[in-house]
């Protein structure tokens, strides 16, 4: 399909551009335009304006490409490989992450989004590799099911990566990276009151949740927190008390997206573990959930160039395969709604709000990553 031009000049037909190309050496030996387009059925004028040179031989109709073919063909692989590890893109998903993609490497994307499903469409036509299926409903059962063999692959191939690039006895380069919201509304401790007694606690008004990415090896140790900011408009008084290199960001609803992990992880991460550009350099090893938020094909050139191994963890797994989940985020925000227990004590009257959230999740922060 990729060799034909649909012409939308009256009721022409469509025609071989390798046909044409025939036509056109044909010409160059003798053979009358008239005859050559008779032969290899291209339209006479379309073989004369080649054959004046008012137009190249080589010239397409429509718009110019996104993409060359190397660079479909690493999208292509990369969809391949989402869809393998159980987080395939819907059409929409693959206009955002093309349209990322494209602007990672200085295309110029007009769209303020996606692309366009035009552009879906005819990228599908061009890969016999990708194809647009339904996808199996999972029942909870057979999820249950399939669990410990889903689990046990994932070990297995985790035990392969961790042996074929030395990393058995390198913990202090394999790091686990999570994220978990943090509502101004906090909960309360428990407390002590009568028997016949339904007691009540004042906490602050809810707001949008402020999200706290964190990091850690398997040595212990631990890198500093990475907030993103419900809004739009940056105040440095966000991060006032925060914990030492701490960093943030911006999203409209305060949870982490493609864009804002691409930071997280090429700015502050590589900056506090010390990543730099190198072939030579050791691997480093990072493991965390494979959200669609978290997965982009700039992500994973970046990794390449820093020696970087991306490893994401089975779907749904999280409460079982991350540590972070359950180990480190649980106790921080036990921590931290003493923090604003004590806070409200301390300040009567007032609320919580996004703007003590860094100030509070400080100490919870280092307590729990220790």
């Amino acid at each position: 399909m990729s060799g034909i031009l649909k012409l939308k000049v009256g009721r022409q037909k469509p025609y071989d551009r390798d046909n044409l190309k025939r036509a056109y050496q044909a010409t160059l030996s003798g053979v009358s335009v008239y005859h050559a387009s008779r032969v290899y059925k291209v339209p006479e004028s379309t073989l004369r304006d080649r054959t004046r040179n008012n137009v190249s031989v080589d010239c397409t109709l429509g718009a110019a490409r996104l993409f060359s073919d190397a660079e479909e063909k690493m999208l292509v692989e990369h969809i391949v490989h989402m869809s393998k590890i159980g987080y395939g893109y819907c059409i929409t998903d693959l206009q955002n992450v093309a349209a990322d993609y494209a602007r990672s490497i200085g295309k110029s994307v007009r769209a303020k989004a996606g692309l366009s499903q035009e552009w879906v469409y005819s990228f599908l036509s061009r890969w016999d590799e990708l194809k647009v299926v339904k996808p199996q409903k999972l029942s909870l059962n057979r999820a249950k099911a399939a669990s410990d063999e889903t689990i046990q692959a994932y070990f297995s191939e985790l035990e392969t990566i961790l042996l074929d690039n030395n990393l058995m006895n390198s913990p202090e380069r394999i790091y686990n990276v999570d994220e978990s919201g943090f509502s101004t509304e906090h909960t309360s401790p428990k407390i002590i009151c009568g028997t016949d007694i339904k007691p009540q606690s004042i906490t602050s008004e809810r707001s949008k949740t402020v999200t706290v990415i964190g990091a850690a090896n398997a040595v212990g140790n631990h890198v500093p927190p990475f907030y993103i900011f419900p809004g739009k408009r940056w105040y440095d008084s966000l991060l006032q008390g925060a914990a030492p290199g701490s960093d943030a960001g911006m999203s409209e609803s305060g949870f982490v997206n493609r864009k804002l992990f691409e930071t997280y992880l090429t700015r502050h991460f590589a900056k506090h573990v010390g990543l730099s550009r190198g072939q030579d350099l050791p691997k480093t090893l990072i493991l965390y959930d494979g959200h669609k938020s978290h997965f982009s094909l700039t992500l994973t050139n970046w990794a390449k160039d820093y020696n970087v191994l991306l490893f994401v963890l089975p779907p749904h797994s999280s409460h079982i395969t991350q540590p972070l989940d359950v180990g480190i985020f649980g106790p921080m925000k036990s921590y931290y709604y003493h923090e604003c227990k004590s806070y409200m004590h301390s300040n009567p009257g007032e609320n919580i709000t996004r703007y003590e959230v860094a100030q509070l999740t400080a100490k919870p922060y280092a307590r729990a990553f220790s």
